[in-house]
């Protein structure tokens, strides 16, 4: 069993099929993925009135801050 996860939040992935991991990688990687998913968002980041659709959807993501946030030392822990 990971040593980050406690046995409730174990239990909670195999009853529930997710786990919420929090600080799974830094403020300032998760900063970077949100600057570039805005550049294919089509409304106006700073403009919440313009969101007028409730999901957008976005295609697959190669840019190294998207490799990188999901390639932290806290989650292979937790993979492992």
């Amino acid at each position: 069993m990971s040593e980050i996860l406690s046995e409730k939040e174990v239990e909670q992935f195999v009853l529930n099929g997710f786990v919420r991991i929090d600080n799974a990688f830094p403020q300032r990687l998760a900063d970077e993925v949100v600057n570039h998913l805005w550049k294919d968002i089509p409304f106006e980041r700073s403009n919440p009135a313009s969101w007028v659709e409730p999901v957008v959807r976005l295609g697959m993501y190669t840019q190294q801050p998207f490799i990188n946030s999901v390639n932290t030392e806290k989650l292979y822990c937790i993979f492992r």
